[in-house]
């Protein structure tokens, strides 16, 4: 995982990038599987819909803030 990390920093400017990008959501998104399929089998398939719910709540907060406000967030250090 540290591998990808690092190959998905070193190729963030390059044409390579978006593979490498995707080589490393993959990769979390094979390791994520048996976990959430464990809450999911344990009966607590709401656990899972409160994360997503309050991460796309702050999401599109953070979202319309800056729509609205219009500010240059580039030197945010969320970023």
């Amino acid at each position: 995982m540290y591998g990808l990390m690092f190959l998905t920093y070193k190729t963030a400017n390059k044409p390579t990038g978006i593979i490498s990008a995707f080589a490393f959501t993959g990769f979390l998104g094979y390791i994520l599987g048996p976990i959430l399929n464990t809450y999911l089998s344990a009966g607590m398939g709401d656990v899972i819909a409160m994360a997503l719910g309050g991460t796309a709540l702050v999401f599109f907060c953070c979202s319309a803030y800056v729509l609205t406000t219009r500010k240059d967030m580039s030197s945010s250090a969320v970023c």
